[in-house]
């Protein structure tokens, strides 16, 4: 089954970046430009990992991040937050939003790819005020 990555970011080349990233991957990457968008867009598909860009005006990858593990349909979604030189990673507001890591731009792309499947693996961050995602059903042996 193929990794669902939804990307955010007010860069129409950064979107087309990430999409070109994963072009040969087993993946289904689907993008929006701002952060509100985001939300709706990962309530309806459900994806598996988020990069989300920290300087959009308005809704931000914090705001992003935070709504998304807020939401226990949501909360097993991975968040990764696209920074820059120029807009730094804040590691605390990306802590309490529950940002699960941190890509600064320009990036190298198999080091993206190779970060995406590291944090598919790991266990989710959490949000400030978010309740955890819940554990995965106890499969029974036979």
């Amino acid at each position: 089954m193929p990794t669902k990555i939804l990307v955010v970011d007010d860069s129409a080349t950064m979107r087309k970046i990430l999409e070109m990233t994963f072009a040969g991957e087993d993946a289904d990457v689907v993008t929006v430009a701002d952060g509100q968008s985001a939300i709706a867009k990962a309530a309806e598909i459900v994806p598996d990992v988020v990069f989300a860009d920290v300087s959009m005006p308005g809704v931000d990858a914090y705001a992003v991040s935070h709504a998304i593990k807020s939401n226990p349909a949501l909360a097993k979604t991975a968040v990764i937050a696209l920074s820059s030189q120029h807009n730094p990673y804040d590691e605390a507001k990306g802590q309490a939003a529950g940002v699960d890591a941190n890509v600064q731009k320009p990036f190298d792309t198999q080091a993206v790819i190779d970060l995406t499947a590291q944090v598919l693996k790991a266990p989710r961050a959490v949000a400030e005020g978010a309740a955890p995602a819940p554990a995965a059903p106890a499969v029974p042996r036979t």
